[in-house]
């Protein structure tokens, strides 16, 4: 296939819906070499950056998507990537200190790292 075909073809079966997979990014260069092994250039492809800290890969075919996320475990479809500020136990007050949030101790207590 032309490099034209393989874009065509690719931008068919991702319109029609095709199977996506998230990979932590730190692990995006053993994902490509994976379907560069396993698969024919036309039958998936990567968008960069699609959250924090994550890669989606995208494949023509259902068992081809669950092979790779069973491959890539436990970096694969995880369900929290990165870091919710509204999930740690301190926040900065207005004068850069840390302090504890209410509801995790009886009362804001100010602490240096």
């Amino acid at each position: 296939m032309t490099p034209q075909e393989i874009s065509d073809y690719k931008m068919r079966w991702m319109r029609d819906g095709g199977f996506s997979v998230r990979l932590h990014s730190d692990v995006v260069d053993r994902g490509k070499t994976w379907c560069r092994k396993q698969l024919e250039r036309h039958q998936w492809s990567v968008t960069t950056w699609t959250n924090v800290y994550e890669h989606t890969f995208h494949f023509e075919d259902l068992r081809v998507a669950q092979n790779f996320e069973m491959e890539m475990k436990p970096y694969s479809n995880q369900s929290h990537i990165g870091i919710d500020p509204d999930d740690r136990e301190w926040e900065y007050d207005g004068d850069g200190q840390k302090i504890y949030k209410l509801g995790k101790f009886d009362k804001k207590t100010k602490y240096n790292d």
